[in-house]
Formats: C-alpha cells, sequence, structure tokens
C-alpha cells in the first residue's frame, strides 16, 4: 500500500479534483512515478486551512510546492528540475507565480461570484460535503460559511473589488503569456515534462472541464496549443481519462 496519502476535495464535473493545487500536486506523483492514495477531507481541520495535504513518514505537510519540495528531498530529483538552466528555472518560476497567484485568484471568482456558476458549484459540491458525512440538510449552510470565508479572501486579494471585464482581460493576458511560453515545445520547458507543467496543466484542466460560464475557458479553446498541451499532459498522466 503506498506510504504516501494526499487529502484533497475529490474530483468535481469531469475534473480530476475541484482544487487546481490538487490537481498539480497528484499529477505531479504521476509524472515522478510514486504511488499515492486519496482521502476526502476538510481543509479547515488541516494545517494551514487548506488543501491538499501530504501525509508522509508520520508527518502531515501542506502547501502543495512545500510538499513537491519535501519529496524532491526524498526522492532526488525526478523530474530533473535541478538540471534545468537557471533561465529554464527562473521562467518556471515567473509562470508558477502567473498561474498560482495572479490566475487562481480570478478563477476562484468565477467559480463564487456570479449566480449561475455558483448555484452549479453549490450542487457539486453537495456530493464533496455527502462524501464527508455532512448532513444533508446542513449542506447549504457549510456552503454558505464557504462562500463567506472565499469572498473575504478574494476582497483582501483585490480580485473581489475588481470588475468581472476587468478579471477577464487580465486572466486572457495570462493564458496569453502561457501559450507563448509553450510555443511549439511539447512541454513548458522543451522535450520532457518538468513540475512547472503539473502546474500549467491543473489550472488548464480546472478551467476546461466544468460546466461553468466563465469567458476565460472560451479565449482558451481558441488556442490549439494550450488545448493539444492540455491533452498530451492528460494523456500521459491520466490515460484512464482519455476519451
Amino acid at each position: 500500500m503506498p506510504d504516501l496519502i494526499v487529502h484533497t476535495y475529490g474530483p468535481a464535473w469531469n475534473t480530476i479534483d475541484l482544487s487546481p493545487f490538487s490537481v498539480k500536486l497528484q499529477t505531479w506523483l504521476r509524472l515522478a512515478r510514486l504511488p499515492f492514495t486519496t482521502r476526502l477531507s476538510i481543509p479547515s481541520r488541516m494545517p494551514q486551512g487548506k488543501l491538499p495535504v501530504l501525509d508522509m513518514d508520520g508527518q502531515r505537510l501542506p502547501d502543495s510546492t512545500a510538499i513537491i519540495n519535501a519529496l524532491r528531498e526524498r526522492h532526488g530529483d525526478p523530474l530533473g528540475d535541478w538540471q534545468r538552466t537557471p533561465e529554464q528555472r527562473a521562467l518556471a518560476r515567473a509562470v508558477q507565480s502567473m498561474l498560482e497567484t495572479d490566475l487562481y485568484f480570478t478563477a476562484v471568482w468565477w467559480r463564487w461570484t456570479p449566480p449561475g456558476n455558483q448555484a452549479l458549484l453549490r450542487a457539486e459540491m453537495a456530493h464533496y460535503f455527502q462524501g464527508l458525512g455532512v448532513p444533508k440538510l446542513l449542506a447549504p449552510l457549510a456552503f454558505a460559511q464557504a462562500r463567506k470565508g472565499i469572498q473575504k479572501q478574494l476582497q483582501a486579494q483585490g480580485a473581489g473589488r475588481k470588475s468581472p471585464e476587468e478579471l477577464t482581460a487580465n486572466s486572457e493576458q495570462i493564458m496569453s503569456a502561457l501559450r507563448d511560453c509553450l510555443g511549439d515545445q511539447p512541454f513548458l520547458l522543451g522535450d520532457a515534462p518538468a513540475t512547472i507543467d503539473a502546474t500549467g496543466f491543473a489550472f488548464l484542466h480546472t478551467l476546461l472541464n466544468t460546466p461553468l460560464d466563465i469567458p476565460l475557458k472560451t479565449r482558451v479553446l481558441a488556442m490549439p496549443t494550450l488545448v493539444a498541451y492540455h491533452q498530451r499532459m492528460l494523456a500521459l498522466c491520466w490515460p484512464e481519462r482519455v476519451a
């Protein structure tokens, strides 16, 4: 039995996991060929109050990037990140920040704010609450509490104070930049996948595989290189999900 346990939200709609950070970690583990199991968990009961979290060697580690760094210390450098050039490592760090900070909060806004998307998310998260054993009558209250916390985060971060048009323009610039970084390469840093590809794939995957009405999804679907990149990563890491 694998000694790595990833605490997650679980699948949602047609995604591997509701959280791009959980998708990132699970994809990295598959790229690194490290067996793991997943466990549905409650973020408020975890270190830092977020998911994913990894159980390893009797320790409970939060934060997807910190987890990957710990795994690299334990297992060497399975994806060859340390062998990349300084320029490649700098590019990877810039892309990570662009996706995990700038794009993330925009994506969260679109999931939790427009009424139509909010209704779809509420219905989907009912399955998550059910899996945790939350009584059906209490699920709406749990969702409302989660939404209140998310909206507070969005206001503090700044995305909650921007218009939908501003958020869309910013996110389109980010995806255009990601497309340009990829160019005609199979992966973001060249011919072989790196850790940054787990991140790039995760954010594309959680955008493209939900029924939510998000203008950025239409824009990305019109970028053939990004769509092909997503499919390439899906086939490589999650072949059971390829139609």
